[in-house]
């Protein structure tokens, strides 16, 4: 929804809002469409997450010291 028209070649889908672009996903492409990219995105994921936790606990023990 975000790049709709901007790319050369690609149909210009009028998505009207959340629920219709997903009924409009399913019925072109399926329902494992909706889940398309969600593997990779475990990869980028967890090591973000992973040390967001770390250096939120490093800092909390940190700042408990001053």
């Amino acid at each position: 929804m975000q790049t709709a028209g901007f790319a050369a070649g690609v149909p210009n889908f009028e998505y009207r809002g959340s629920l219709h672009t997903m009924v409009t996903i399913v019925r072109n492409e399926g329902i494992s469409a909706l889940y398309r990219g969600i593997s990779i995105n475990f990869w980028k994921v967890t090591p973000a997450v992973s040390i967001s936790f770390t250096v939120y606990e490093y800092m909390k023990s940190w700042l408990s010291t001053l």
